[in-house]
C-alpha cells in the first residue's frame, strides 16, 4: 500500500482517509497511538471544603478519556474537539476462552467489510461470522451456539485524528488534577451503532460541502441512554464546525503519513497472526485426516 500525502489528488486523499461515499497498542508499524474512548461512569476526585478533603464528582458520566502510551497517564475531558483524519472499519469479538479480543484487518469502507471475507487474528475470517447478507430464516436455522457467536461479533468504526485535550483533568492516584495535554493524535474504536452513525453524518456533511474533515473541527458532546437494568451508557452527538477553516501545517502532513503507517502496521500484524494460526489449523487438520486413512493392508476391507 502506497503512502498518500496531502499534496496528492482529492480522490486519492479521500480514498486513503476512508471517506469515499458508498451507495445509499504497539504494532509492527512502530507507531503507538493514544486510545480515546467515552467513559460511561462518573469521575470522582477530592476537594478541600472547610479544611477537610471530601470526595466529589468532578466529571459526570459521558466524559472523554484518553490513555497515553508508555506510562503517559490517563486524561479526561467533558466535551471533545477533534479533527478527523482517517476512518477504517473492522470486526471485533471478545474470546472468553482466551481472554482477549479477536479482530480483523481494517477495511477502507463499511461496505467492503460486509461484502468481503477479511482475515482475523484467530486464523479465520470475519471473527467467525459469514460475509454478505444473511436472511433471517437462514440465521434462525443456525444452531444456538452459532447464533451466539455471530451476535458477539461487533462492527467497529476506527477513527484516527487529532484531539484537543487542553483544560483536561489528569488521573493522579485516586484524584484528578488540572492538566493541559494539548493537541494529541488518537485512535478511537467506536462500537456503538448510534455513535458510529453520528460520525458518518460528519463525513457525509464534509462530502456534501466538498471539504476534508481534517480542515475543520468536529465538536462532540454525549447523551445518556438507559439500559433495562438501570445502568447508563453514552452516545456521541457531533457537529462539524465549518465556520473556521484550519490551516494545514507540516505537522499535519507528518500525522497524515504516520496514521497510514499505523493502519498498515496493524493490518500486517493481523495478517501475520492469521497466517500463523491458519497454518497451525491446517497442520492439525492434516494430521487428523491422516490418522483416519493411515491403515495397514491387513485392515483393508476385502
Amino acid at each position: 500500500m502506497n503512502i498518500v500525502t496531502l499534496n496528492d489528488s482529492p480522490e486519492m486523499i479521500a480514498k486513503a482517509m476512508g471517506m469515499t461515499q458508498q451507495p445509499t497498542e504497539k504494532k509492527s508499524s512502530g507507531v503507538t497511538l493514544p486510545r480515546l474512548k467515552v467513559h460511561n461512569s462518573a469521575i470522582m476526585g477530592t476537594e478541600e471544603i472547610k479544611g477537610k478533603k471530601v470526595n466529589i464528582e468532578k466529571l459526570s458520566g459521558g466524559s472523554f478519556r484518553i490513555d497515553m502510551p508508555d506510562e503517559g497517564g490517563v486524561y479526561f475531558k467533558e466535551n471533545l474537539e477533534y479533527r478527523l483524519f482517517f476512518q477504517r472499519f473492522m470486526y471485533k469479538r471478545w474470546d472468553t476462552s482466551k481472554n482477549n479480543f479477536v479482530r480483523t484487518i481494517m477495511t477502507d469502507s463499511l461496505k467492503g467489510l460486509r461484502d468481503m471475507d477479511v482475515k482475523d487474528t484467530d486464523g479465520g475470517y470475519n471473527c467467525g461470522r459469514a460475509s454478505g447478507f444473511m436472511a433471517k430464516e437462514d440465521f434462525d436455522a443456525l444452531p444456538d451456539n452459532r447464533k451466539a457467536l455471530i451476535r458477539s461479533v461487533k462492527e467497529v468504526r476506527v477513527v484516527l485524528g487529532l484531539a484537543n485535550f487542553d483544560g483536561a483533568l489528569k488521573q493522579e492516584g485516586s484524584d484528578l488534577v488540572d492538566a493541559d495535554l494539548g493537541v494529541v493524535p488518537f485512535v478511537w474504536d467506536i462500537q456503538n451503532a448510534e455513535s458510529s452513525k453520528d460520525v458518518d453524518a460528519v463525513v457525509a456533511k464534509s462530502a456534501q460541502l466538498n471539504v476534508k474533515p481534517l480542515e475543520f473541527l468536529t465538536k462532540v458532546e454525549t447523551s445518556e441512554r438507559k439500559l433495562p437494568n438501570g445502568n447508563s451508557f453514552y452516545v456521541t452527538k457531533s457537529s462539524l464546525d465549518v465556520s473556521n477553516k484550519v490551516k494545514i501545517t507540516p505537522a499535519d502532513e507528518e500525522h497524515f503519513v504516520s496514521f497510514q503507517s499505523w493502519i498498515q502496521g496493524v493490518n500486517q500484524w493481523v495478517i501475520g497472526k492469521h497466517n500463523e494460526l491458519a497454518h497451525n489449523n491446517e497442520s492439525v487438520d492434516k494430521e487428523l485426516v491422516e490418522s483416519f486413512i493411515d491403515i495397514t493392508s491387513e485392515d483393508k476391507v476385502q
